[in-house]
């Protein structure tokens, strides 16, 4: 990597677009040096460049926030309104990119994320399948939690009825150890109906065994 000089603590000179890059690259490279120098003055001059009047310089920004979030969740974490906003953006962008950082970002702030969660689901049903893979991982993580089971377990298990046959064995493999008692009942029922629809071969031996795993376990 080349050495990045961060005299005045601004990041704008950084970004892919200012360099007249259309990669990603600088903007990762920006996330690696804030991450290794502990530059938390830098990552705030990147979360000022969210709402930069160039829609250019907001996607560079949110890239090298949510790829600083995915190693640093702390670091990140205090800007949770501020993604929770984006997820509102016109840029879809803008969106998956903010639903990305909240990914990164669930474990430290479980109880934001629950206030929000009907915008989360909402997003999560008009959005870019990346912006519904990020969205079913936070219902994951706030499934985990007991105090936001009840709510967050059946929102959870309506995605993975809905979803693509190419999301919804990954779905359903990653939510299994999250339900019990009537929960996991109706995962079954779930797992079967769409087993019946579906027609790539992989797919289906991966639905059948957790079939088969969920009736072990009755």
């Amino acid at each position: 990597m080349a050495k990045i000089s961060f005299d005045n603590n601004t990041a704008l000179p950084f970004l892919a677009t200012t360099l007249g890059r259309r990669d990603e690259v600088p903007n990762q490279q920006l996330a690696e040096r804030i991450i290794k120098d502990g530059k938390i003055d830098l990552l705030a001059d990147v979360a000022k460049l969210l709402q930069h009047p160039k829609k250019e310089i907001q996607f560079d920004a949110i890239k090298t926030m949510y790829e600083v979030a995915t190693q640093q969740p702390d670091w990140v974490a205090p800007y949770v309104d501020t993604f929770i906003q984006l997820l509102e953006s016109k840029h879809n962008r803008m969106v998956w990119g903010a639903m990305t950082a909240l990914s990164a970002i669930a474990t430290n702030c479980t109880g934001k994320l629950f206030e929000h969660i009907l915008l989360i689901v909402d997003k999560a049903d008009s959005g870019s399948v990346i912006t519904r893979d990020h969205a079913v991982n936070i219902l994951i993580e706030l499934a985990r939690h007991t105090e936001y089971n009840e709510i967050a377990a059946p929102l959870l298990l309506e995605q993975i009825l809905k979803s693509p046959e190419n999301q919804f064995p990954t779905y359903a493999e990653k939510s299994i150890p999250l339900f019990d008692g009537e929960h996991k009942q109706s995962l079954l029922h779930v797992l079967t109906l769409r087993k019946q629809e579906m027609v790539t071969p992989s797919k289906i031996k991966r639905v059948t065994a957790l079939i088969q795993k969920l009736e072990r376990n009755k």
